[in-house]
């Protein structure tokens, strides 16, 4: 996790990073508002569904909805998460290595992590 005040350079950083690695997902804002699992509006599996084996470099993971980081930690310490919503029951597995970037004062820090 890398926290940095805005135009800190934390994207810049991103994008050099990613042209170092050839295997890897980037996740921007809209996908973060929306959820890295699954689409918490639509129910559809999201990136972090879709990134086994892979780098994912995630912008803005401090706008990632409460009801998504659950999922986000369960993928994170043991590649596998079960999403019950009101659109998905499924059981989503997938293991790779993540480098977030954030900015410090939104909701996701407000509080201590579950």
């Amino acid at each position: 996790m890398i926290i940095g005040e805005p135009r800190g350079g934390k994207t810049l950083s991103k994008d050099i990073i990613a042209d170092s690695f050839v295997d890897l997902a980037k996740v921007g804002a809209n996908t973060t508002r929306a959820g890295l699992v699954c689409n918490l509006s639509t129910g559809q599996p999201e990136a972090l569904a879709f990134s086994n084996h892979k780098l994912v470099l995630v912008d803005e993971f401090d706008k990632i909805p409460e009801s998504d980081v659950e999922y986000c930690y369960e993928l994170l310490s043991n590649g596998k998460c079960h999403v019950d919503s009101a659109r998905i029951h499924d059981t989503i597995e997938s293991h790779f290595i993540m480098i977030a970037f954030a900015n410090p004062k939104y909701a996701v820090f407000r509080s201590l992590p579950p």
